[in-house]
């Protein structure tokens, strides 16, 4: 167990002092002064305090007050003067390692982004991955204070020991009791804090799961990204409950790592007090027994209270810098993860290249089922070739295995013959420009967006980018103009469909006015049985109804527009708004006339009239 704990302490701690150096070397130089104000605060406050009372006993003892009064203003002012240097010179010390901390915690965040960045893919998408990620990131920062506060720890370590030092040897000729006292004390107070500091270890590793676990419902709950999909399959409930849950469990956690450490707490409580009780009893025998005098008696006092809180502060330091390096060493193991993948050196000739997938199979670590299983093909550069297939059928890991985000599990894969697996990677990728379905648009320009690299010939660099534009525009041009001749030849056959459905329409109102002159005839004569009936009257009933039936006007109007709608083809452009109107004033002839149509035949007629124009309507749509 010790050699474990010595495995993971003595490498964080000297990778921490070694980047400190290499760095910031001038955090050390206020590390150092740090200490030496702190052994010289400590020895003339305890040493000038033993004079000034010596100095003030003898003077109400009934001594000559000129005689004694200059070495006490002395040693006061020499109190006052290195308390005010001291706190002076910790101010700027600690704004220094402010500045500081602030910039480690940058440089080791892009040094967890850099090590993510180059490790292989696929630990990206390794839950263990993942979870050793999150506590190096917590580890480093949040729970160690990073390089400043491992640091912190190792130079109050460095500090205290001095101070110790100076105080011991005052100790042993005034009062050599007061050593065994503070020191057995200090044992069992460092045994109960190390068992208490243990259960923090243990905690924290509990407890950086259940925190990934949380932030990860917390952030589906707050990303505004998925508010459809917790809308759609009203998902918000499922989610909040289980939020919920990780949040009990962080608090359950925490309450039963302090019922934990409570009884450590306790025990620390009562040794303090036993061993203040017995150092007063001593140091105050020996002061009415005559052998000490009271500047000593005090001396002897704060010497006691020094030591043992400057011993305590050691050990609360060592183990504070243990636990802090404990939780800094996970940043260690997750840099000294190990990529899987094989790395070649083979550069990539240059020329035309055939992709071969040879008895390729595929599945995903830790799991047993293949996504892909003995695919053979080979794709010859220049060739146009659609993956399709249901979702999770493997097209997206396809991609992934060609550009090398995977290794394949069984077979291989070959570029002119050579197993991608002896390229170099930097080399071999470039080969590919790949958009997947999750892309992602970053905060740069739309140059840097394509390229996504640094390219010393910018010149040349945006030569290529204008020369592959000018070649998609000239292929979208081409395409839009095969787009745009299949577009208005569907467009005049439709007009001409309507064309043919208006002439149908003026064929069939005479033929309806004459059917209706019949019925109302045939109805008359029934009504009116013998009696000879008006023909006038029937003349002028006919005479009102074709008024009323009457589309020649709304007729007229539709061959006026489908002649214009063939004017704007013909002449070309920018003719999308100006069929839009266009269309608004067909369909509203082709309402009117259905409005008058009583007959069947010329109401079917209206809706084939209006299923056409909706058609071209939806084709316009795509017209500038």
């Amino acid at each position: 167990m010790r050699k474990e704990k010595e495995k993971k302490i003595l490498p964080t701690l000297k990778f921490m002092l070694k980047t400190a150096v290499k760095n910031k070397p001038q955090l050390f130089i206020a590390y150092a002064l740090q200490v030496v104000v702190s052994f010289s605060q400590t020895m003339v406050n305890i040493i000038s305090s033993k004079y000034l009372v010596d100095e003030i006993a003898a003077i109400i003892g009934g001594g000559k007050a000129e005689e004694h009064i200059p070495t006490a203003i002395f040693c006061i002012a020499l109190i006052v003067g290195v308390t005010l240097l001291a706190a002076l010179i910790n101010y700027l010390v600690n704004e220094i390692k402010n500045v500081y901390s602030e910039w480690f915690n940058e440089y080791f965040e892009v040094s967890l982004s850099e090590k993510v960045m180059k490790m292989d893919f696929e630990h990206t998408e390794d839950p263990d991955t993942l979870d050793q990620m999150n506590k190096a990131k917590e580890g480093m920062s949040w729970y160690s204070g990073g390089v400043v506060g491992i640091l912190n720890g190792f130079f109050n370590i460095v500090s205290n020991g001095v101070n110790v030092l100076g105080v011991i040897a005052i100790i042993a000729v005034t009062c050599p009791l007061l050593l065994p006292i503070q020191i057995i004390s200090l044992v069992l107070i460092t045994i109960f804090t190390n068992k208490s500091n243990k259960l923090d270890i243990e905690y924290f590793k509990k407890l950086s799961k259940i925190n990934r676990l949380f932030g990860y419902f917390f952030y589906q709950l707050s990303n505004p990204s998925n508010g459809k999909e917790v809308r759609l399959f009203d998902s918000k409930d499922m989610m909040c409950d289980k939020a919920d849950y990780y949040s009990n469990e962080t608090i359950d956690t925490f309450r039963e790592q302090y019922k934990a450490q409570y009884k450590y707490m306790q025990y620390s409580n009562l040794t303090n007090g036993l061993r203040d009780g017995l150092s007063y009893f001593y140091i105050g025998f020996k002061a009415l027994t005559g052998a000490i005098t009271l500047g000593d008696f005090t001396m002897c006092v704060s010497s006691a209270s020094t030591l043992y809180w400057g011993l305590y502060s050691i050990v609360d330091n060592i183990a504070a810098t243990v636990k802090a390096c404990g939780y800094a060493y996970e940043y260690l193991k997750f840099d000294a993860i190990s990529d899987r993948m094989t790395k070649g050196d083979k550069p990539v000739s240059d020329g035309e290249h055939v992709i071969e997938f040879r008895n390729v199979s595929f599945k995903y670590p830790r799991s047993e089922n293949y996504v892909l299983r003995n695919i053979n093909i080979t794709i010859k550069q220049g060739e146009h070739l659609s993956v399709v297939g249901l979702n999770g059928a493997g097209k997206t890991t396809f991609i992934k295995l060609l550009c090398r985000m995977y290794d394949v599990t069984d077979g291989e894969i070959l570029i002119d013959n050579i197993n991608i697996k002896d390229y170099s990677d930097s080399e071999y990728r470039k080969l590919f420009s790949v958009v997947f379905q999750d892309f992602e648009l970053f905060a740069f320009s739309l140059k840097e967006n394509i390229i996504l690299d640094e390219q010393e010939d910018e010149e040349k660099l945006t030569a290529d980018i204008l020369s592959v534009v000018d070649a998609a525009l000239e292929k979208y041009t081409a395409m839009r103009v095969i787009e745009g001749a299949a577009l208005e030849a569907d467009l005049r056959g439709r007009a001409a469909t309507i064309l043919s459905l208006v002439e149908k329409v003026e064929q069939r109102s005479p033929v309806t006015l004459a059917e209706y002159r019949a019925r109302l005839t045939e109805k008359m004569q029934e009504v009116l049985q013998s009696t000879t009936i008006d023909e006038g009257r029937i003349l002028q009933e006919a005479a009102i109804y074709a008024d009323k039936i009457a589309v020649d006007e709304e007729t007229v109007r539709l061959r006026s527009h489908l002649s214009q709608l063939d004017s704007m083809l013909s002449a070309g452009g920018a003719i999308g708004r100006k069929l839009d109107f266009l269309l608004q004033e067909l369909n509203r002839e082709a309402n009117t006339i259905g409005s008058k149509a009583n007959d069947i035949e010329q109401a079917r007629t209206v809706v084939e009239i209006k299923a056409e124009l909706e058609k071209i309507r939806e084709q316009t749509q795509n017209i500038e």
